[in-house]
C-alpha cells in the first residue's frame, strides 16, 4: 500500500484509528472488560463506547473527536495496569482470596478469619472497585499516555496482567487479631 509520510495513503489517520477502537473493543477479553469496566467507574472515560456492539458501537466510535480518539485509545493500552482479583466480589471474598493466593495460608486457617475486615484491609492498602465476581485494583499512578496521535503503528496493546502479578505490600495486621475464637 502507498504511504505519505507513515500513513497509508487515502486513508485520513483518524479512520485508522478509529478502525483500531472498534477492532480492540471487539476483542476485549473477560479481564480486558472488568479492567475496562473499572476504568469507566473510576475515571468517567470510554463511558460514549460502554456496552454497545455492532451499529451502536460503530456509531459511538465514529462521534469521538480526534483528541477523544486519542484518549481512548491511551485508555485501552493502559488496561494492564488494572489488576483483576477473581473471585472476589465482596469484602468476605476479598479477604479469602487474600488469605487463599496471596497470604497463602492453610485451608484449615478461613473458618477462623476475620475475611471481612481482612478485605477491609486490603482495600485500604490497594484501592480499587468491586466489578461482579471480581475486585479490580486500580494503578498506584496516572497510567503512561503511548499514544501521542501520530505513533499508532508503534503501539501494542500491554498483555493483560492475567492475575499471575500480585499486590504490592502485606495487610499488615498481625494474624492473631484477626482470628475468630473457635466455639
Amino acid at each position: 500500500m502507498d504511504k505519505i509520510e507513515g500513513k497509508p495513503f487515502g486513508q485520513p489517520a483518524n479512520d485508522i484509528e478509529k478502525q483500531w477502537l472498534l477492532d480492540r473493543l471487539k476483542t476485549l477479553s473477560a479481564r480486558e472488560a472488568y479492567q475496562l469496566a473499572a476504568m469507566m467507574l473510576t475515571t468517567g472515560r470510554l463511558r460514549e463506547v460502554s456496552g454497545k456492539e455492532g451499529d451502536e458501537l460503530l456509531l459511538a466510535v465514529l462521534k469521538l473527536d480526534r483528541k477523544e480518539t486519542t484518549e481512548t485509545i491511551n485508555c485501552l493500552l493502559s488496561l494492564s495496569d488494572y489488576q483483576v482479583l477473581c473471585p472476589a466480589g465482596g469484602y468476605e471474598k476479598l479477604g479469602e482470596y487474600y488469605l487463599r493466593y496471596e497470604a497463602e495460608m492453610p485451608e484449615a486457617v478461613l473458618p477462623y478469619a476475620n475475611l471481612q475486615q481482612i478485605g477491609f484491609r486490603y482495600e485500604e492498602l490497594h484501592p480499587g472497585v468491586f466489578i461482579g465476581d471480581c475486585f479490580v485494583v486500580l494503578p498506584g499512578r496516572e497510567p503512561k499516555q503511548t499514544y501521542d496521535g501520530t505513533n499508532l503503528d508503534k503501539v501494542e496493546p500491554a498483555a493483560s496482567s492475567g492475575g499471575s502479578r500480585r499486590a504490592q505490600g502485606s495487610l499488615g495486621l498481625p494474624a492473631r487479631p484477626c482470628l475468630r475464637r473457635a466455639r
